[in-house]
């Protein structure tokens, strides 16, 4: 993969930026000249921007340009080559509740109490 082709990361302080700009007046290079953000990329954070509600000249809300939660499975956690860490063993009988479970229904027997 070439560099031009590789994602980089934009911070939303350069999107609130970059939509500034935008709505100043300034042009897409000249955006592009300030901020970094190419034209391409510029293009798809002004959609997703007017698609959460942003009009082009108004206030710029943090809303319009945070990234939106992702979706599907999570990656799997890598271990650690030569790590001698292993998941603990889960125990093969069920802890015994019964006496907690007695503890809080059932009141405590009281030699002197008077019923």
């Amino acid at each position: 993969m070439s560099s031009s082709t590789t994602k980089r990361f934009i911070d939303d302080g350069v999107r609130c930026q970059v939509l500034a700009l935008h709505g100043a007046g300034l042009s897409r290079k000249q955006i592009y000249e300030v901020t970094g953000v190419s034209p391409t990329g510029f293009f798809r954070l002004l959609r997703k921007a007017k698609e959460r509600g942003y009009v082009v000249g108004g206030p710029v809300l943090l809303a319009y340009v945070k990234d939106a939660k992702r979706s599907g499975r999570p990656t799997k956690a890598q271990q650690p080559k030569g790590s001698d860490a292993t998941l603990a063993e889960e125990p093969t009988e069920p802890a015994d509740q019964t006496g907690f479970l007695q503890q809080l229904l059932l009141p405590e027997e009281d030699d002197d109490a008077i019923y």
